[in-house]
């Protein structure tokens, strides 16, 4: 039996197979043990850098920066009072939706009750906070966090900002929800300014309406009795461990 084996072994088409199921199931388990994932990765960050244009500019997002000119005119940080006036002068022009991407966990004053009346006034505003610490994600937030303004948490009109670092120091994933302890959920920041852009088009962010409850996009649903049906329903839905390059 030994000696029958041995000669079918010496059969090149045999021999050329073995090989190659070796060689494949080889790569197969180093890929999977992350071997290849740092050159797979850099040339990733090589081509991304490559296809990104700096100067194009989207006409449907406008940025509004403060550089040294207006820091030394309104001083840092702003005061709620000139944060209002910025959000009802950024208003005016009828955005879809509007983001401030500036921290204001503690009133400053003057103007405190002007911030929270624009924030009250404006339902398309969603103002930031950092998310509290997540242990094992490599977030870059640290301890309980940074809170949002009282008058917009109680609207429900704010979203976080934290950054998820990969271990090579590099951001390459952007996050959308959060669950922290004690049942704390959160939604970014991009997030909620999409959704409700997306919102204006009869578009809505929505639950895909079954047991595993993914996030979905579709046409908006006539009322809490008639969900969007599934079949117009885009699902996106989350991503675990292994999938793409990340092992």
């Amino acid at each position: 039996m030994l000696r029958r084996i041995l000669n079918v072994l010496k059969i090149p088409p045999v021999v050329g197979t073995l090989l190659a199921l070796g060689i494949f199931f080889l790569g197969l388990g180093v890929t999977r043990f992350g071997a290849f994932e740092r050159a797979e990765l850099y040339i990733y960050d090589v081509y991304t850098r490559t296809l990104a244009n700096h100067n194009k500019t989207d006409p449907r997002v406008a940025l509004v920066l403060a550089d040294e000119n207006d820091l030394t005119r309104y001083g840092w940080p702003l005061s709620d009072g000139a944060l209002a006036e910025l959000i009802n002068a950024v208003a005016e022009q009828k955005p879809r939706a509007i983001g401030v991407d500036i921290y204001r966990d503690q009133p400053r004053e003057p103007g405190t009750d002007n911030l929270d009346a624009a924030i009250a006034a404006h339902d398309n505003l969603f103002m930031v906070y950092k998310f509290p610490d997540v242990s094992g994600l490599g977030l870059d937030s640290r301890g309980a966090g940074i809170a949002p303004p009282r008058a917009a948490a109680e609207r429900d009109q704010i979203g976080f900002a934290d950054m998820m670092t990969d271990a090579d120091g590099v951001v390459r994933r952007g996050i959308l929800f959060l669950d922290g302890a004690g049942g704390q959920s959160g939604t970014s920041l991009s997030l909620q300014l999409a959704a409700r852009a997306l919102a204006e088009d009869g578009i809505c962010l929505q639950s895909d309406g079954t047991a595993n409850n993914f996030m979905a996009f579709g046409p908006c649903p006539e009322s809490d009795d008639k969900p969007t049906p599934p079949e117009k329903l885009n699902v996106v839905p989350p991503l675990h461990g292994n999938d793409g390059a990340y092992v």
